[in-house]
């Protein structure tokens, strides 16, 4: 992630004289993984949901399954997904709630700053990744690394 794009961020979600809005959630950690819960628009946003840790468990059980069988199995992620950090962030498509997953390689985010801000990466190869977990079907609709060769 650029410092740019992080900056951008934190001044995106500054207003003056407002109280601040925290987007960042519950941080869940297990052997397998590590991330954190994005709050669509802040904690209280109305018409959003916010994924709870049994249902985050189970869009990492289904990624964990998905990875080796799809384009990225031989890449980075498919070979270290352990070593990706997470941000989980909740969406609803035509009624289907869904989880995007934005995978960063420990070895990018060392400083903490993806656990304090929305992220959003252009480029950097197979050291990031995003995923679409589906409640509806149970699956994960799209797997793919950012900005493939």
């Amino acid at each position: 992630m650029s410092m740019f794009v992080s900056m951008f961020l934190a001044i995106l979600l500054t207003v003056p004289g407002a109280a601040p809005v925290s987007l960042m959630g519950e941080r869940i950690q297990t052997k397998e993984f590590d991330g954190i819960v994005v709050y669509p628009g802040g904690k209280d946003a109305q018409d959003t949901w916010v994924p709870t840790r049994a249902q985050i468990v189970e869009a990492e059980a289904a990624l964990r399954e998905r990875v080796p069988r799809s384009d990225v199995a031989k890449t980075r992620v498919g070979r270290e997904l352990s070593k990706f950090k997470r941000q989980y962030h909740p969406i609803v498509q035509s009624g289907d709630k869904r989880l995007r997953i934005v995978g960063f390689h420990e070895s990018q985010v060392g400083d903490g700053r993806w656990l304090l801000h929305p992220s959003w990466v252009s480029g950097g190869g197979d050291y990031f990744f995003f995923a679409v977990y589906s409640f509806n079907s149970k699956r994960i609709a799209q797997v793919r690394i950012n900005a493939p060769k």
